[in-house]
């Protein structure tokens, strides 16, 4: 929805849009085994369009490693292994939960990039996080309930103190068109909140950035401001989570971390946290010391001014409004968008079988377009069940989500039409 400076990169290798044969191939096969671990697959398919593997020769498409190797037979097994006790009818609906608004090819490629593209590695993980948000963490409920139970119902005083103190505010995007989290480090008392109350915060605050991103622009920037940070401030257990999610629950979402005017003694500290990143992560964060450095990446105008942008916004927590919620009692209506939803991720299951397992290119890339209309369509649904089962935030309320959706924009979520 921006324009101005904001550059309109083309795709990426490796995302919608943009994906060699193999990496097709591989998406295939993975989509292939959600549909056997269901059972709309017979156990013995095969992807119909054969593509050499990139790795060297006598290397499965599955392959673990240099020293082992792992058959679709195994890689079922574990990804069934890895789903826990998520009932297996669920585990295609946990899918599309966990996709949301999102192309499903989109979520299934941030698990197939993260484990470089190795099918087998990408399934566990996939499987890990599905058991964790709907067994763990229960983020559908967590998303339900929203500020408004966390705040007002229960009273959840570390929750609350999340918003008020202004530490963290989603706002601006930089020069891709990612969406900003910044976080004033030296605002957080370790003290003024339990270790699960930041946990829960840490998921709602990633949960809603989420609904900030796009196909388009599939990564966020975060910028932890370090000015003023001394050891008090300092939360181990909370940056230690943080990462965990990046690293293993929301893989690919990350598309740079800044740390800002770090003090000399964070030197000490960032010596221990180091060890715990993961690669992949740690090659997105960056050190910056100037706001020249934030503004190579961030236009003026989209940067906070006390981090030396231009930016006039000023976070001020909005308390939940009366009747803001007002979709959320209304039950039968949401039960009858959920219906139109699993009879629309049907339709979408047959064409998935059918582009899986054709060994015609010219049917497969006919029935690629078929998927991708209705992905699409399966995004506007998404925007018309989101009020029933997700109440508003302070994103919703102050209208930075609606600068990234015109669909979360004041009034444009009109009365569904079932």
């Amino acid at each position: 929805m921006h324009s101005g400076n904001a550059k309109k990169d083309k795709p990426q290798s490796g995302f919608l849009g943009n994906l060699t044969a193999s990496q097709e191939h591989k998406l295939k096969e993975a989509h292939l085994t959600l549909l056997k671990t269901i059972g709309r697959a017979p156990l013995d398919a095969k992807v119909g369009i054969y593509v050499k593997d990139d790795q060297p020769q006598g290397k499965s498409l599955f392959s673990f490693g240099d020293n082992s190797k792992s058959t679709p037979e195994e890689c079922l097994s574990d990804f069934k292994e890895a789903c826990g006790d998520l009932p297996t009818k669920t585990v295609l609906s946990a899918f599309g939960q966990a996709a949301r608004f999102d192309h499903p090819d989109a979520l299934m490629l941030r698990f197939l990039r993260a484990r470089k593209w190795n099918t087998a590695k990408a399934l566990v993980q996939l499987g890990h996080t599905l058991h964790w948000r709907g067994r763990v963490s229960h983020i559908d409920q967590v998303l339900e309930r929203g500020e408004e139970f966390y705040i007002k119902k229960e009273k959840n005083a570390g929750f609350a103190e999340q918003f008020t103190s202004g530490k963290v505010c989603l706002h601006g995007h930089d020069k891709h068109n990612r969406p900003i989290v910044n976080v004033t480090v030296c605002k957080h008392d370790p003290k003024a909140q339990t270790d699960e109350e930041m946990e829960l915060f840490t998921i709602y605050l990633i949960e809603t950035v989420r609904l900030a991103l796009t196909n388009e622009v599939s990564t966020a920037v975060v910028v932890f401001n370090l000015e003023g940070f001394g050891l008090s401030n300092m939360d181990y257990h909370v940056v230690k989570f943080l990462l965990g999610c990046f690293e293993q629950y929301y893989p690919e979402c990350l598309g740079i971390l800044f740390i800002h005017k770090a003090p000399w003694v964070f030197s000490g500290i960032w010596s221990i946290i180091k060890g715990w990143i993961d690669p992949v992560v740690a090659s997105k964060i960056q050190f910056t010391k100037k706001s020249s450095d934030l503004l190579k990446a961030i236009d003026s105008n989209q940067l906070l001014d006390y981090l030396g942008g231009t930016s006039p916004y000023k976070y001020k927590y909005i308390e939940p409004k009366e009747g803001e919620n007002a979709y959320l009692s209304k039950t039968e209506e949401r039960d009858q968008l959920f219906e139109k939803r699993r009879e629309m991720y049907a339709k979408f299951e047959d064409l998935t079988l059918q582009w899986v397992l054709t060994k015609d290119a010219k049917e497969s890339e006919e029935l690629r377009v078929q998927r991708d209309e209705l992905a699409a369509e399966l995004t506007k649904q998404y925007w018309v069940l989101d009020p029933y089962v997700r109440a508003r935030s302070i994103s919703d309320r102050d209208g930075t989500l609606g600068e990234f959706h015109v669909e979360l924009q004041s009034g444009n979520i009109a009365q569904p039409t079932l």
